[in-house]
C-alpha cells in the first residue's frame, strides 16, 4: 500500500466512525426515562389480643428504637415491644442458659424466635 491509500483508508475509517457517532448520539442521549420502579410494601400487620401469650419464628423486617417488625412462614407481620425485662439470648450453652445479647444486635434479616404477651396497642411485648 502506497501512503497515499493509506491516508484515504484512514479518512475513510474516521468518517465512518465519526458518521456512526452521530448516528447513535440521537438515540442515546434523546432518551428520557419515565418509569420509575417503586417498590410498594404491603404491610400485613398483624394485631394481638391483649394478655394473649404467643409465640412465633421469623425475620425482622424493620428495626426502631424501642420496637421492630417480623414477618413468619405465613407472610404476616407483627409489631414486638422491647422493654427492660427483654431478655435476647441463643439456644443452648452451658446449661441450656444460653448466651445473652444486647438489644442493639436486633438487625434486619435476623431469623428471631420471639414469645411474650400482647398489649393494649395490638404488639407482642417481648419476653
Amino acid at each position: 500500500m502506497s501512503i497515499n491509500e493509506i491516508k484515504n483508508f484512514r479518512m475513510f475509517t474516521l468518517v465512518c466512525g465519526f458518521s456512526l457517532l452521530l448516528a447513535a448520539t440521537p438515540l442515546v442521549f434523546g432518551q428520557v426515562s419515565n418509569t420509575q420502579t417503586v417498590r410498594t410494601r404491603s404491610t400485613n400487620i398483624q394485631t394481638i389480643p391483649s394478655g394473649a401469650k404467643m409465640k412465633f419464628k421469623g425475620v425482622v423486617i424493620g428495626r426502631d428504637a424501642d420496637t421492630f417488625t417480623i414477618r413468619d412462614r405465613s407472610r404476616t407481620d407483627y409489631q414486638v415491644l422491647i422493654t427492660d425485662n427483654t431478655s435476647i439470648k441463643t439456644y443452648g450453652g452451658f446449661l441450656r442458659s444460653g448466651k445473652k445479647y444486647p438489644v442493639t444486635d436486633i438487625l434486619r434479616g435476623l431469623i428471631v424466635e420471639v414469645e411474650g404477651r400482647g398489649d393494649a396497642q395490638g404488639q407482642l411485648v417481648a419476653d
